[in-house]
């Protein structure tokens, strides 16, 4: 590599590296790099390995679910096929009443995370 390929090449590296870092932030997996990619993938093997590894890669990233314009437990067979094989658990975030947006129980959120990472919080 000449010297100007190897400053791209760092300078995409250390981008990536800073669009990682604002992924996990943002404690959401639908900001993670690559989500797009492995999620709308047809139905099959191909898109539950992407859709593992993509949790693997972000642990502490959760997916939310089952609100409008989210994913749906319901009508994906991969995610369903994945809850059931233990890969990945539901959680529904708690909250008190006392908190202005969980008044009622219509309020929480569920989220889709690693069943390791879910085990270790």
């Amino acid at each position: 590599m000449n010297p100007q390929q190897l400053l791209a090449h760092q300078q995409a590296q250390a981008a990536q590296a800073e669009k990682e870092a604002a992924a996990a932030k943002s404690h959401s997996l639908y900001c993670a790099p690559g989500f797009s990619a492995a999620f709308y993938q047809r139905p099959g093997m191909a898109r539950r390995r992407s859709l593992v590894a993509l949790f693997q890669r972000f642990p502490l990233l959760r997916l939310p679910v089952n609100n409008k314009w989210q994913a749906s437990t319901a009508r994906d067979p991969d995610l369903q096929r994945l809850i059931k094989q233990g890969v990945l658990v539901q959680v529904r975030e708690g909250g008190s009443r006392r908190h202005p947006k969980n008044r009622s129980s219509g309020k929480r959120q569920s989220y889709l995370m690693l069943a390791s990472s879910a085990l270790a919080a």
